[in-house]
């Protein structure tokens, strides 16, 4: 399976997609799916402009608004987190993970799913230590200190992604905590100087993602945040050094966990990847050859992972809408929780027979995937006329993660897998506009806040784990839209438009209509020369399962594709 992942959007949508479409043009090959590192930038409209956290001249309305509207469609399935340049509003109406538009899909402030039984897991945002214990106490209107805080990670959902199994691939915007030392931190400083007193004084990057990595063990983990290509190898059997212990025991008390479990010496090792942002010349895409059964549907599948959906569950009374956080139960207590609602998922999200202690039949994938693991090369072409050789990975396919837990039972037995097939994302949440699109908001209105609004899809994934709908304060369930296709509206805090107008009264509700199409002014990539300077990069990696010293490649052997696209940039992001 072929999987793109991008560093930083910055609302770069047709110049990425058009790059991928080059990409498969030159390498002969389709890609599956495409992971977006955050600064995304979905805004709707122009209000959704005004709480993004970033100078003035910077607040352009990019192309997202046309996928939005459905003047455009994402040519691949689109998994994007947040970064700290974002529509955060929007994000939030989608805390749990929805569709941002058809095929483009967030994964929420933290999550995971799975794409043909890849489990892919995530956290929105970055790390900033005043805020982390805090809940989510940010409301519509943002002032400036609620506008940078809806951002920054919080320990809820570090909390939350202690609890999953072995992901196959994490991403986040921020970098985890001392990375930088897993590669070449010689070069990095060399591309990036001023990193080196963040670097000098252990503060470059997050502890929590650190703890996070060795604590999940992904087989990748993709970033972006800095700006910059970066490759690092974070091996996991470090205990007899006598490092790894101690890291740990610092970010488990940053994490708020308790006893930490016991790591097998079991030689796993996570492959970091960091790419920059979408500008010409720039090292903003790659793509790697993940392996799955070969009986996967295509297109790719997006489906929910049962055991983060336990998680959610039992994690929500948790989930603080105050200044103060509410207390997390201890980690014994945690589990429990985390079994119980396992259950739960299994009896009423997948209807897992009473009594039944076997997995379900999944289809039985080969040992390696088509066209993997044979030892043999294979010819990656080049622009300059070339081929460049890299082994091709080997490694087993698998059928999709049904839940199963390295947590124990009471007795000191592993837990039993969730006994479930794959449930679509489609089943139960379905793109619905709500905010106006560019077209549909006056030009008066520009300036101002957006409203608040009741997003159906947050309201149905609650529903489907019956859980409070925190996130959406008048929830009104599936469906919810009136006939031009916008949701329900709830104004209730919303900013008025022009200073002089009264807040309505609490529970008025009002409807938006219209659906145009909305071209606004589009992006700032052009298709044509603007002078001198490089065009964009991107580049082709075969992923290797099996670890080796020199799992990845030298700078020098991966496939660079020229795009044809021009922009101006935006400066730092």
């Amino acid at each position: 399976m072929k999987i793109a992942i991008e560093g930083c959007c910055h609302g770069e949508l047709d110049a990425i997609y058009s790059q991928l479409a080059l990409l498969e043009s030159q390498s002969r090959y389709k890609v599956d799916l495409l992971l977006i590192c955050g600064d995304f930038e979905a805004f709707r409209n122009h209000k959704d402009l005004q709480v993004m956290e970033s100078p003035e001249k910077y607040k352009v309305m990019k192309v997202f608004h046309q996928y939005y509207s459905g003047q455009k469609k994402a040519p691949v399935l689109t998994i994007v987190i947040g970064g700290n340049h974002e529509a955060s509003n929007y994000f939030w109406e989608l805390y749990h993970g929805g569709w941002l538009a058809p095929n483009i899909y967030f994964l929420g402030h933290a999550g995971c799913v799975q794409v043909n039984g890849i489990r892919i897991a995530g956290m929105s945002g970055i790390y900033k230590a005043g805020d982390y214990r805090l809940g989510y106490y940010e409301r519509l209107p943002y002032d400036q200190r609620s506008m940078r805080s809806i951002y920054h990670t919080r320990q809820y959902n570090v909390n939350r992604l202690v609890h999953l199994t072995n992901p196959d691939i994490f991403l986040s915007h921020d970098w985890p905590q001392s990375i930088e030392h897993h590669g070449n931190l010689k070069t990095l400083l060399k591309l990036r100087p001023g990193f080196r007193a963040s670097v000098n004084a252990d503060t470059l990057g997050s502890p929590p993602l650190m703890m996070l990595l060795k604590r999940l063990k992904p087989k990748w983990w993709f970033a972006g945040h800095m700006h910059v290509r970066f490759e690092a190898e974070v091996k996991h059997a470090r205990d007899a050094e006598g490092t790894q212990r101690g890291e740990r025991g610092k970010q488990n008390q940053m994490a708020g966990v308790g006893k930490e479990k016991e790591i097998q010496d079991d030689k796993q090792t996570t492959k970091f990847l960091a790419l920059d942002k979408c500008l010409p010349g720039r090292d903003f895409l790659e793509v790697i050859d993940f392996p799955t059964a070969s009986s996967y549907p295509s297109p790719a599948q997006l489906t929910f992972d049962p055991e983060w959906l336990a998680i959610t569950r039992a994690f929500h009374p948790f989930l603080s809408l105050e200044h103060a956080q509410v207390p997390f139960p201890r980690e014994a207590e945690a589990e429990r929780m985390v079994r119980d609602a396992r259950e739960w998922v299994g009896r009423n999200v997948f209807q897992v027979p009473e009594g039944q202690d076997q997995p379900l039949p999944v289809s039985q994938p080969p040992r390696h995937a088509q066209g993997q693991g044979d030892g043999r090369t294979k010819q990656l072409p080049r622009t300059d006329g070339g081929a460049r050789r890299r082994p091709q990975g080997e490694g087993e396919a698998k059928p999709p993660h049904d839940g199963t837990s390295h947590q124990s039972q009471s007795d000191g037995r592993p837990e039993p897998p969730l006994k479930c097939r794959p449930k679509l994302v489609e089943e139960i949440q379905r793109f619905v506009k709500t905010a106006a699109g560019v077209e549909e908001t006056p030009e008066r209105e520009w300036k101002a806040q957006p409203s608040t609004y009741t997003n159906p899809q947050t309201a149905a994934f609650c529903e489907m784990l019956d859980i409070e709908n925190k996130i959406n304060t008048s929830p009104v369930g599936r469906g919810a839209e009136d006939q031009s296709g916008l949701a329900v509206v709830d104004d209730r805090g919303a900013f008025p438009p022009f200073g002089g107008a009264a807040f309505p009264p609490l529970g008025v509700t009002s409807l938006l209509r219209g659906a145009g199409a909305g071209a606004g002014r589009g992006g700032r990539w052009t298709g044509g020369a603007r002078g001198g300077g490089a065009a964009p990069v991107a580049r082709e990696t075969q992923h290797v399962p099996t670890v080796t010293e020199d799992a990845f490649p030298s700078l020098g052997s991966t496939t660079r594709a020229r795009g044809r696209g021009r922009g101006r940039g935006r400066g730092s992001g």
